[in-house]
């Protein structure tokens, strides 16, 4: 451990801790989470990965597990006037890395070609991860007296939907918080704002016939393309938001129906994905659906139609006066000499939960970016990018949870 002089202005703190920052560990930490996958449901590999750095930085923490192959972890800095807490949290699950023939370098051989490191949650979002932890490691070294608490969740279950990662600790009770930072990439720009996403399923039945006799059948695939017409066609009572726009409509995103060519089909199978903005709930949203349906049932008697719901997850918003959006501001500003883009994102994630629970969050702030091919092959983050988003880190923990000189 390092003793520091408080009686240093915060300015003198932030350089003598970023000094302390060790490219060559950052690398060594990220390429220990890179070369374990953890695609969602099988997180516990990664999750003692994880484990072993918070130890080497001597990080009190705590695992709890809705199921034992998807754990979740809180680590805790503690101040000594325990309030405000600053929640960060990421998540340790990734998507499948799909075909390994389009990937130029191994997905879990966290590959370094310059300034870039390879692999499958590169930038989606391990990376955050590992630099909220070397921040929460650097104030521990150096023994910084915080006045509030720092938490960071490493959730599981994060691109499913977040039924076993930030929405069961939130409601266990975990993630008491005064405000928080949800990691994902935004070239550590801050994103304030996200949609939202209603899916559901559709399954229309009709009358099989030889297609020879098509008068006495019910085609449920002709049903269904009224219904798809109709659907995209659904109008919405809700302003224009300004950083996220119109919701959209993506209808009949998936269709099954008929069994042969020659066969009336008497059933068919259509999925729906609409994104939401604020203003506008999941409620909201089935409302005008079932009217929907009802109007185009009056037309036609003979669709027979149900509903089968897949996902909600509301649009999520942070005020952009609110003090966490202004900490993160101030924090890039002061060290990377830039003003951050106040933006909004399109994908929902955990941030949704957080700000419903009257968690003031900010949906996306961390490295790497769209351009990092999230999801996509030969995913990367720049290494520098991470250390940057290390000292911003350190330097919005400071401003949140205070610091006793």
């Amino acid at each position: 451990m390092k003793m520091i002089n408080m009686n240093n202005d915060l300015k003198e703190l932030k350089e003598k801790i970023f000094r302390e920052i060790k490219r060559d560990e950052v690398v060594n930490f990220l390429k220990d989470v890179l070369s374990t996958p953890s695609v969602s449901g099988n997180e516990l590999e990664v999750a003692k990965v994880f484990e072993e750095w918070l130890k080497k930085y001597n990080i009190k923490y705590d695992v709890v597990a809705a199921r034992k192959e998807s754990p979740n972890i809180i680590a805790y800095l503690e101040g000594e006037e325990k309030q405000p807490t600053l929640l960060f949290n990421g998540h340790m699950d990734t998507v499948p890395e799909g075909d390994l023939d389009k990937w130029s370098v191994d997905p879990y051989g966290a590959v370094i070609k310059d300034d870039r490191i390879y692999g499958r949650g590169a930038t989606d979002m391990k990376s955050a991860l590992v630099a909220m932890t070397v921040a929460a490691g650097l104030l521990n070294y150096f023994e910084v007296p915080l006045k509030g608490s720092l938490k960071i969740s490493y959730v599981s279950d994060e691109e499913p939907g977040g039924e076993y990662g930030t929405l069961f600790l939130l409601k266990n009770g975990y993630l008491d918080a005064t405000y928080g930072i949800v990691g994902e990439p935004s070239h550590l720009d801050i994103v304030i704002a996200h949609k939202g996403v209603v899916r559901f399923k559709l399954i229309t039945k009709g009358v099989a016939k030889h297609a020879a006799y098509v008068e006495e059948a019910v085609n449920a695939v002709e049903k269904m393309a009224k219904l798809i017409v109709a659907i995209s066609n659904m109008k919405f009572d809700v302003e224009e938001h300004p950083l996220l726009g119109h919701p959209t409509i993506c209808a009949g995103s998936t269709i099954k129906g008929g069994t042969a060519i020659n066969i009336v089909p008497d059933r068919c199978e259509a999925t729906f994905d609409i994104r939401t903005i604020p203003g506008l709930s999941s409620d909201d949203v089935y409302r005008v659906l079932e009217e929907t349906i009802r109007k185009e049932k009056e037309k036609d008697p003979e669709i027979d139609v149900t509903i089968e719901k897949i996902l909600v997850g509301e649009a999520s918003e942070v005020k952009r006066d609110s003090a966490i959006v202004r900490f993160a501001e101030e924090s890039v500003i002061e060290i990377l000499n830039r003003k951050p883009k106040i933006m909004g994102c399109l994908p929902a994630c955990d941030a949704r939960f957080l700000n419903h629970a009257g968690i003031p969050t900010i949906c996306a702030f961390g490295p790497g970016g769209d351009d990092c091919n999230p999801h996509g092959y030969d995913e990367f983050v720049s290494i520098s990018e991470v250390i940057d988003a290390i000292k911003v880190y350190v330097s919005v923990i400071l401003k949140a949870v205070g610091v006793k000189m």
